[in-house]
């Protein structure tokens, strides 16, 4: 990991719910049996519009994060590793991924409450993070009041004034990965590892984390009120009524 920002943003997930990911990548437990190759600011193998991806060298994982997103505050590389670190198999599914960008929009609305002025920016990466956030807190359909991924009953467009059409965040997120199947795929350790951990702080059962259903209703009694808050007013969002 040769980039001091990179290893700041790896190190920024030390007592979050996504501190497995330090683990998984840094030591050899996790499925590949080894550490992580290399973790650098190099473009993305096969896909070079992406933020960042996995793939693998001689049986270890590579992750690569767009040289775009090198002049961006480490903060915001945050969620990115911690949605990379889920993959860790060469299977991935849509499902997966939704969870995955679920875990990474998580983490964001905590860094958001600690520093609002985080949804201010407008480089690529801040961007993408926002629009995905925002996406959560009009999502939710276990808890409409609260953030999730799944459709909020009444809601027709998960990004108000735009012309996308999704409907929830977990639409937003299978569009953006129409070529994988949708098909189950296993759970992965790190998926695993950061829903156990919520879990457990809010009392509930540890189930699947691509179980969709779960994982909308787990996301949204595991946020704070007090974050779900601050990210209302740093987005400037007016709730309906």
């Amino acid at each position: 990991m040769p980039s001091p920002k990179l290893r700041a943003a790896i190190a920024g997930l030390t007592g979050t719910f996504a501190e497995p990911a330090i683990t998984s990548l840094m030591t050899s437990d996790n499925c590949t049996s080894r550490p992580v190759a290399k973790v650098a600011f190099e473009v993305p193998e096969g896909n070079e519009a992406l933020v960042a991806r996995v793939t693998f060298l001689r049986g270890a994982r590579v992750i690569s994060v767009n040289p775009f997103a090198e002049g961006e505050r480490f903060e915001y590389l945050m969620p990115i590793l911690a949605h990379e670190a889920v993959h860790c198999d060469t299977e991935d599914g849509i499902a997966e991924e939704i969870a995955a960008t679920a875990f990474d929009g998580f983490l964001y609305l905590q860094l958001l409450a600690v520093d609002p002025e985080l949804a201010a920016a407008r480089t690529r990466v801040a961007r993408e993070l926002n629009i995905d956030a925002v996406a959560m807190i009009n999502s939710g359909q276990r808890y409409p009041e609260s953030i999730g991924i799944l459709p909020s009953p009444g809601v027709d467009a998960v990004l108000p004034l735009t012309n996308n059409a999704s409907k929830s965040f977990a639409e937003l997120v299978a569009n953006a990965y129409r070529g994988l199947p949708n098909a189950p795929t296993p759970a992965e350790t790190v998926a695993t590892a950061y829903t156990s951990l919520l879990a457990a702080a809010i009392g509930v059962e540890l189930k699947n984390p691509f179980d969709l259903a779960y994982l909308d209703e787990l996301l949204s009694l595991a946020v704070d009120g007090g974050v779900f808050a601050n990210a209302i007013v740093a987005f400037d969002l007016v709730p309906e009524g």
